[in-house]
């Protein structure tokens, strides 16, 4: 490797040339369909529910909407992985460990690009997992029109990042938690441990951290900050059954370039996304075991210091040496002779990589069994085209007064919320602390 450079990432020759043309008419079908659709399933299937059932008091009516908003957003999200993978023309490819049928799972993943969240979508449709899907992000976001909205109906949590808010960040992350689990919710939050990007600036900040702290240099990842995933294992721990440890790998569209919302819009997609997972399971581990202010931040050290090694090896093995570029990609997961996890490397505190946690997970070294996402697709492909075009009814047999005076009053009523409570998942928390069910205490300070 030639360095920092590297960790953008390598691409095919045979599919990628310096200067490879924008194509507008993918990215701006993706965003259309997906704009559209979230208009649809916020203003007519997620808000209507949850206005009707949040006053009611009791846990009866939140779970309701809870499986609620959860089989929406499944609808929701896989219709917007069929998009990546049938428009954009992403290719994901798995290896490592798997995930078992109703696993109550904590996610970490590394954080190369700002929309690597959307590439998950099409690993949680493989795992059936879209219907709990949640990711940490910034408190901004909620206030993006029916997408923010929408995240919001479906209790992503929302933090407002910075030193100075830190500590409610925490507890809003470990209450959310805490309130799906009391519930009986799935919750299968995705945690990025970096807090950022992997921008060429926050690379050169993470390197002077890494000096002043006498760590390790990364290349391709950066240091994780262990809070959020502390908060959310103690939240979590008891309906827990795993963590699952995800390292993304990407081919660009061209040769460096990070996949970006700019570049989404201009249909230029990875061509391949590569995902190795590795499934460690809350009791055989050691370090999950333990107290979790006692063994987090080493477990994500070594995990890092893992995705670090992958990475390199990853990005190492698809260099051309011929001078023309990179060539056919390899797996994220290389063969056990040249693997950087062998036996004898198996990070400390970590199971061996050829003794998985537990006797039901997929070797390590093959690929990974998955749900059948042509279904999960399928069906979402179905849902999303029946309620846009209820929708379109509705547009076409309502006065076109009653129809846009609908949208307006939703507009504004979310806007009231975002405003006031902080949105509909601070609102719906803060009501299930008034009615003495389940932990509220979560309006931001």
């Amino acid at each position: 490797m030639s360095g920092p450079a590297d960790a953008r990432g390598p691409a095919r020759v045979s599919d990628t040339i310096i200067g490879a043309p924008d194509r507008h008419h993918v990215g701006l079908t993706i965003l259309v369909a997906l704009l559209l659709s979230a208009f649809c399933f916020c203003e007519f299937f997620m808000l209507p529910v949850a206005m009707a059932l949040l006053p009611v008091p009791g846990t009866t009516s939140r779970k309701l909407l809870r499986r609620w908003e959860g089989l929406v957003a499944k609808t929701w999200l896989s219709f917007g992985g069929w998009l990546l993978e049938n428009v954009g023309g992403v290719k994901l490819i798995l290896t490592g460990d798997s995930i078992l049928p109703g696993d109550r799972v904590l996610i970490l993943s590394n954080h190369r690009t700002r929309i690597d969240w959307m590439f998950l979508w099409c690993w949680a449709a493989r795992f059936d997992l879209l219907s709990s899907y949640r990711v940490i992000l910034k408190s901004s976001l909620r206030t993006f029109p029916w997408w923010g909205w929408g995240m919001s109906l479906c209790l992503f949590p929302f933090i407002h990042r910075g030193s100075n808010n830190r500590d409610a960040d925490l507890t809003r992350i470990e209450h959310i938690c805490q309130y799906l689990s009391e519930l009986g919710v799935p919750n299968s939050l995705i945690l990025f441990p970096e807090g950022t990007d992997l921008s060429q600036s926050n690379q050169k900040r993470d390197r002077d951290y890494a000096l002043a702290k006498n760590l390790p240099i990364y290349h391709n990842v950066l240091h994780p900050r262990s809070g959020a995933f502390i908060a959310s294992l103690t939240a979590m721990r008891p309906h827990l059954d795993a963590v699952v440890d995800l390292t993304i790998g990407y081919v660009d569209y061209t040769p460096g370039e990070r996949p970006s919302e700019l570049s989404l819009l201009k249909g230029r997609l990875p061509h391949e996304v590569h995902i190795n997972m590795k499934r460690w399971d809350i009791k055989t581990t050691p370090l999950l075991r333990e107290n979790p202010s006692d063994g987090a931040e080493q477990f994500l050290r070594e995990s890092f210091d893992r995705k670090e090694a992958l990475l390199t090896a990853f990005y190492s093995n698809n260099k051309d040496t011929s001078g023309g570029g990179l060539k056919q990609t390899s797996s994220l997961l290389v063969s056990s002779s040249s693997s950087p996890f062998s036996n004898s490397g198996a990070p400390l505190g970590f199971p061996s990589f050829s003794s998985p946690s537990t006797s039901a997970a997929s070797s390590y070294n093959e690929p990974v069994y998955v749900h059948n996402a042509h279904w999960t697709y399928g069906k979402g492909l179905l849902g999303t085209g029946i309620a846009m075009a209820l929708v379109l009814v509705l547009a076409c047999c309502l006065p076109a007064v009653a129809f846009c005076g609908y949208s307006i009053v939703v507009f504004l009523l979310f806007v009231t919320v975002n405003s006031v409570w902080e949105g509909f998942d601070t609102l719906e928390l803060n009501l299930a602390m008034w009615w003495g069910g389940q932990a509220g205490q979560t309006k931001q300070e």
